[in-house]
C-alpha cells in the first residue's frame, strides 16, 4: 500500500527532537460487527458505539468519536495499551489524487490538526526516501511553527479529536525504540543519515 509520513523535528544543542504520538486503534479491529459509517448516520449509532466501547474498558485509556477529514466516514477510536508510537503517517486515499503531499497534508490535519500549508512550510520539506512503500519526508520547524503545532495539538486534545495521542516532541535519545512502529524506526534511520548523525 502506498502512503506517506513526515518526521517533524527541531534541533536543540545538536540533538533532534522528534514529534511522535501513540497510535489509536479502532474498535472495529476488535469487534468486526462495527463498520465505518457514513457521517450522516453517526448520531444515530453513537450510543451503540459507546455501549460497545465500555466492553473494552479494561484495554483502553482514551476513547472518542473520530471525524475523518471531509466527513466521509467515522469510527470509534481507542488507544490500546499495546499501541505503537510513531510519526505522522498514513496510507494514500483516493481523495489524495495519487499525490504524496496531499497525503501528508491530510494526515497532518487528521493527526495533529495543522498541515504544511497552515505552517507555511511546504517549501521547507525534504524527501528522505521510501520506507516499506511509504514516502518519508522531514520538516525542521522553527520556534513559531513549534508553537503553532503544540497549540493545535492542545486544541485537538480539548475537543477529543485526532488519531495520535500523547503527541509531543521527544529527544532522539529518549524515544522508546521498542515501542515505535517499524516505519518510524526506519524513517528515523533515514533522518540520521540526512543529518549526518
Amino acid at each position: 500500500m502506498k502512503g506517506a509520513g513526515i518526521i517533524i523535528y527541531f534541533i536543540k544543542n545538536k540533538i533532534p527532537y522528534i514529534l511522535t504520538g501513540i497510535e489509536g486503534k479502532y474498535i472495529s479491529d476488535y469487534n468486526k460487527s462495527i463498520k465505518k459509517l457514513e457521517w450522516t448516520n453517526v448520531k444515530h449509532y453513537e450510543d451503540h458505539f459507546i455501549s460497545i466501547a465500555r466492553r473494552y474498558s479494561d484495554l483502553v485509556h482514551y476513547d472518542q468519536i473520530v471525524t475523518r477529514l471531509g466527513g466521509y466516514s467515522v469510527n470509534f477510536l481507542k488507544v490500546m495499551n499495546e499501541s505503537k508510537e510513531g510519526i505522522v503517517k498514513g496510507g494514500m486515499d483516493k481523495i489524495d489524487n495519487d499525490n504524496y503531499i496531499n497525503t501528508i497534508n491530510r494526515e497532518m490535519k487528521e493527526e495533529i490538526g495543522i498541515n504544511l500549508n497552515e505552517l507555511n512550510a511546504l517549501h521547507l520539506i525534504d524527501d528522505l526516501g521510501i520506507v516499506d512503500g511509504y514516502k518519508i519526508f522531514s520538516l525542521c520547524v522553527n520556534r513559531n511553527q513549534i508553537s503553532q503545532i503544540e497549540y493545535s495539538i492542545f486544541e485537538m486534545d480539548l475537543k477529543h479529536k485526532g488519531e495520535l495521542f500523547h503527541t509531543s516532541f521527544k529527544s532522539l535519545h529518549h524515544i522508546n525504540y521498542k515501542r515505535i512502529n517499524s516505519k518510524t524506526k526506519k524513517g528515523l534511520q533515514l533522518l540520521k543519515l540526512f543529518l549526518n548523525l
